[in-house]
């Protein structure tokens, strides 16, 4: 049991004894509670590595990362609700093995044991052999950056038509739909047009030209390339220069080389007739050698389109390379080293969609050594050149393919050496480059002056090293061999001249996989200045789709730790888990995770530069507002602390907005009659929301959505309050404190005195307050009518006309800052969609119910027809000891109120289903969970759902049913009574609760539930007079009892009902006057009976549309 790994439903993050498993670790500490309620520590946190064996075969290995070590532990646990809820598995679960899946493929397995255990089938690899494994599923986006940005059209050629070997695709992911680095190069896709004829024979035509001088030396001081490309079968090669002049030595061995390779003489040269070319000694040579030369004319430079063209391109591909890489422009040397060498192995149209590098070695070239280049890579320190203590591997940069090694080039910028290795592990989604500044300053490698000066005839040049063969068909052994070969370590310049035709294939490296847990590295910005020159903004760059990167700091000049593996990754991994102050083992709770509780958990999150900026603005916006005055505290005076409150605030798809930061005041801490007197202030009933929404749908009017900054401290305080400055923004000596002039959040009577300035604002521009909810602002003049609705510091506009709403935001900006958010789509956490070609307005809450199902685990479950069990009738007994225990560590009272928000605003089909669950938040049993459970599955089937809403010229404007559950409740004998009001074909009002006493009938039943449907009546009757909507008919209110409805218009049944206090007889007093008409509706039409028992599939299923959810 010690060495497997145990898949556990429960556990909030995976976790293991076993130091020696990780492949990267980090120091972290952190508390977690065990299943018996005791507390045990982690030590640290990283990665580990997992062999699957699947049918008794192994399969690609897997990286676990964020994995926690936790010495006191006895087992190795994986999260099974990490994998699912943050990481997209997909986990099928059967009697005898559980099967996890990532994007349609199955990549482990677990066996699920006789007590119910269930080990995943494989073995883990230890941190020595685990070095070397990958873990990057590979898609075409992959592929189009390790073929240095090629275009996906030839991407998919060579799969299709297989012109290459060990090019294969693990996901069917579709490209990106943008590419920065491409962007960055400015690539082009429109050639030159050919005016030569594609010649038979290899070296029968060769093209050449030369590139520079770049606006950026290499190491070495090389500022030129020249290119040469055989007409016949379009291999490149390409040497660097210090100097125009060493073109003809470059020629020499260009010459020497293929004309050895191919067994043919060199017969012709194509050129751009540059001093370089036409020196005496390069004109003796080649006439010595018989070798034709040909110029392009003057101002014609598609005569030598074929070689001027690859140059262009290769210094778009080098922008791009550099782009994305971070490296500074000084790496182009090893760019174009690499590029040529990949671009051999890329099929062109003049091949007939064939390679060169196939037509050159009458081969199939072999891809599956290529990365991206400039990635991340660790690269295998052998044990000769290590203690026991350092690390296995360094952190370095991926820079290229050696001429004449089995392996890869990288580049340490710790200690800015270069090393050839054939063991290595490359992370191909991180680029440790440069600083952001530098990378703005990437130089365009494709723009060169066109004048080229003469050079001297007479150079000598002898510093072009000798031509290594690339050793014929290299294939070679597995990754993780027994004997690896030794590791170069060479200094960082290049060769003299880098001869790249030559095929160099590393070894074999298994594919790769996605590791279970990709890391979210967020480094911190880089402290060194930026570069001169460079612009203070980075440059627009379109963003990936669906996806937003950070330039990484420079982590070489980080500190670094002194134990093993401790990479970026694993220090991410602790700033992820810093947010978690209590993990789990066997039940998650209910963790949101999103955003963080304090300052210092701010500061340490990933998102620490947005949460700074947030705050920054935050305290700006404030002293601009006037909201204090800095002094020192007067002797006995009392001081109210301050505080931080985060939230990242969400558009309507779910999608980041912005990050808020909130500066309030510890308002607990007030003293009543010192620091404050009155507080209230009117808050807005879902009702009254939901009915001016309904009028918008039924008069063609539409909604717009206005948001005040900093609401609360445009208050003006009466009272003398003292505060203490914020975390991380403190100025002066401990006693320098802010004199509160204006209301601040979290004050106790901040929200009243907000409300106070926003009253005498609007009123002040002709808006009236409504009686009926004194929340509601309405302008009216002729035929131009403005509803405000204000919730908070949220303010909503409905009108018919846009030039009034426009007026409207412009008073307001007179008097506030405010943001002018547009047509309403978002409120109070709901979606709004008005669609003007249909006439109506939906209200949903999918994505908060989205966020439900993964806050309490339920996001995979199996969906249910009913939001409870058709008459379910729960006990509230005590619960037993053991259940007590049990109940502690689920979070059944968040549950139950997370729900209520969602029955209270948009979905009145499970109202009845909340209110019944309530009853049990002082002492929940499991079976109270279950249901809760329950209905979390009903969610999952409808989280579609939505309030609509539609214009009608109906006469009548509302109509209201209500029921009464006589005896519902078993407990007390009480009754549960329900009701609800449907305007433009949608529900606005509804309630469901037990009611306050037990009733001897169900006539009783009916009856009080009808009284307290005819006080919504009313008072929905008084709104909609205030909103220029008096009704003109009596309220139909539909009943399902024929003794109740007698009860409410005559006096009857007087032996029955005589108990009754005489504020129930309010209702026949309403119906005597012709406010209410009580009509029969028989039980099976009753829309309200959903909302007073636990009903059967058919009922919900009737109830449902009627209550004008779709």
């Amino acid at each position: 049991m010690a060495d497997t790994w145990l898949a556990d439903t429960g556990a909030t993050s995976h976790m293991t004894p076993h130091r020696h498993w990780f492949k990267s670790y980090s120091p972290h500490r952190i508390p977690i509670r065990l299943a018996d309620n005791s507390t045990v520590y982690s030590a640290g946190v990283g990665s580990v590595v997992f062999q699957p064996v699947v049918k008794g075969k192994e399969t690609r290995a897997v990286e676990f990362t964020r994995v926690l070590h936790v010495p006191d532990l006895r087992s190795n646990l994986l999260s099974c609700l990490y994998l699912a809820r943050h990481k997209g598995f997909n986990i099928t679960i059967s009697a005898q093995s559980i099967d996890f899946k990532y994007q349609g493929i199955s990549l482990f397995t677990a066996t699920i044991h006789s007590n119910n255990s269930a080990e995943l089938d494989g073995s883990t690899l230890t941190s020595e052999a685990a070095f070397s494994v990958s873990t990057l599923l590979v898609g075409l986006s992959l592929w189009h950056r390790r073929f240095i940005h090629h275009n996906y059209a030839d991407v998919k050629s060579m799969i299709s038509k297989e012109l290459v070997t060990g090019l294969k695709l693990e996901s069917n992911s579709p490209p990106d739909a943008i590419c920065e680095p491409c962007l960055a190069g400015k690539m082009h896709s429109h050639p030159f047009p050919s005016s030569l004829n594609h010649n038979r024979s290899p070296l029968e035509l060769v093209h050449s030209d030369l590139h520079g001088p770049l606006p950026v030396s290499t190491h070495s001081g090389y500022k030129y390339w020249i290119t040469f490309i055989d007409n016949s079968t379009r291999f490149r090669a390409v040497y660097l220069l210090k100097a125009k002049s060493e073109a003809f030595e470059a020629f020499k061995v260009y010459k020497s080389w293929a004309e050895t390779r191919l067994g043919v003489k060199l017969r012709a040269l194509q050129d751009d007739k540059g001093g370089e070319y036409m020196s005496k000694a390069f004109l003796a040579f080649t006439q010595e050698a018989g070798i034709e030369r040909r110029h392009s004319t003057r101002n014609r430079p598609q005569q030598n389109g074929l070689a001027e063209r690859a140059n262009r391109t290769m210094g778009e591909r080098i922008t791009a390379m550099l782009s994305e890489s971070r490296l500074p422009g000084s790496f182009w040397g090893e760019c174009i080293s690499s590029m040529v060498h990949v671009w051999n192995m890329l099929p062109t149209a003049s091949l007939s969609g064939t390679t060169p590098f196939q037509a050159f070695y009458k081969r199939k070239p072999d891809v599956s050594h290529l990365r991206v280049w400039g990635c991340t890579s660790y690269v295998h320190v052998q044990r000769d050149k290590r203690n026991s203590i350092q690390p296995h591997y360094e952190k370095c940069v991926f820079i290229g393919y050696p001429a004449g090694y089995k392996g890869w080039k990288f580049y340490n910028p710790v200690t800015k050496r270069t090393m050839i290795s054939e063991r290595a592990d490359f992370d191909e989604r991180y680029f440790p480059g440069t600083s952001k500044a530098q990378l703005e300053a990437v130089p365009s490698f494709a723009c060169l002056p066109e004048s080229l000066p003469l050079p001297n005839d007479t150079l000598s040049y002898s510093g072009l090293p000798p031509l290594q063969d690339e050793g014929g068909d290299n294939h070679f052994s597995p990754a993780r061999p027994k004997t690896p070969t030794p590791s170069a370590s060479v200094p960082p310049e290049e060769k003299p001249v880098l001869p790249l035709p030559l095929p160099v294939i590393p070894p074999f490296i298994p594919p790769v996989i996605p590791p279970v847990t990709p890391p979210q590295i967020h480094a911190p910005l880089p402290v060194t200045p930026p570069t001169a020159g460079a612009p203070l903004e980075p440059p627009h760059v379109p963003r990936r789709t669906g996806r937003v990167r950070k330039p990484p700091g420079q982590w070489w000049k980080l500190k670094q730790p002194d134990l093993a593996g401790n990479d970026s990754d694993s220090d991410d991994e602790a700033a992820l888990l810093a947010d978690s102050e209590f993990c789990e083992v066997e039940f998650a709770g209910a963790v949101s995770g999103a955003d963080p509780r304090s300052y210092r958990l701010a500061m340490k999150s990933p998102d620490s530069d947005c949460w700074t900026e947030a705050c920054n603005t935050e305290i700006f916006n404030l002293e601009a507002n006037g909201t204090w005055e800095l002094m020192e505290l007067p002797p006995g005076k009392k001081v109210v602390n301050s505080g931080w409150v985060f939230k990242v605030k969400r558009l309507a798809d779910g999608s980041i907005e912005r990050y808020r930061a909130r500066l309030v005041a510890k308002g607990y801490s007030q003293r009543p009659g010192f620091d404050f007197t009155e507080v209230f202030a009117p808050t807005f009933r879902p009702a009254s929301l939901r009915l001016i929404i309904a009028l918008a749908a039924r008069e063609g009017h539409k909604m717009r959505s206005v948001d005040i900054s900093s609401a609360f401290t445009y208050g003006e305080l009466e009272e003398e309050i003292y505060m203490r400055q914020p975390e991380g923004y403190h100025i002066g000596s401990p006693n320098m404190v802010f004199r509160l002039r204006k209301s601040l959040y979290g004050l106790k009577q901040a929200a009243r005195q907000w409300n106070k300035k926003l009253r005498g604002v609007l009123e002040g521009i002709g808006y009236t307050r409504l009686r009926s909810d004194s929340s509601i602002y309405i302008y009216s003049k002729g035929d131009i009518k403005v509803i405000v609705p204000v919730f908070i510091d949220d303010i909503t506009l409905v009108s018919k006309s846009d030039t009034a709403m426009a007026s409207a935001v412009s008073e307001l900006s007179k008097h506030f800052k405010l943001r002018d958010l547009g047509s309403t789509t978002l409120l109070l956490g709901i979606q709004v969609k008005q669609d003007c070609s249909h006439h109506t307005i939906s209200l949903s809450q999918e994505h908060y119910i989205k966020e439900l199902l993964e806050r309490f685990n339920m996001d995979d479950a199996n969906p249910l027809s009913t939001p409870l069990a058709p008459g379910s009738e729960l006990s509230d007994i005590v619960p037993s000891l053991e259940e007590q225990a049990e109940m502690r560590s689920v979070p059944y009272l968040n549950a139950v109120g997370a729900l209520q928000y969602l029955a209270t605003m948009t979905r009145p089909d499970i109202a009845y289903a909340v209110s019944y669950l309530g009853r049990f938040n002082s002492n929940p049993a499991p079976a109270h969970w279950l249901a809760v459970k329950h209905l979390f599955r009903y969610l999952i089937g409808t989280m579609h759902y939505k309030l609509v809403y539609r214009a009608s010229d109906s006469e009548e404007l509302f109509t209201t049913y209500s029921d009464g559950s006589h005896g519902a409740c078993k407990a007390t004998g009480r009754a549960t009574g329900g009701y609800v009001t449907l305007v433009s074909g949608a529900a606005v009002g509804w309630s469901s609760k037990r009611q306050p006493f037990v009733t001897l009938s169900s006539t009783e039943a009916e009856f009080v539930a009808a009284v307290e449907a005819g006080k919504e009546i009313k008072w929905t009757r008084n709104i909609l007079t205030e909103f220029g909507f008096p009704p003109t008919l009596p309220s139909t209110l539909f009943v399902d009892n024929k003794s109740g409805i007698s009860v409410a218009k005559n006096p009857e049944h007087h032996g029955r009902m005589k108990h009754l206090d005489l504020r129930f007889y309010w209702l026949r007093e309403a119906v005597e006057e012709g406010l209410i008409d009580p009509l029969y509706v028989s039980t099976h039409e009753q829309v309200a009976d959903i909302l007073t028992k636990a009903v059967a599939k058919k009922v919900v299923e009737f109830a449902v549309p009627l209550l004008g959810l779709e």
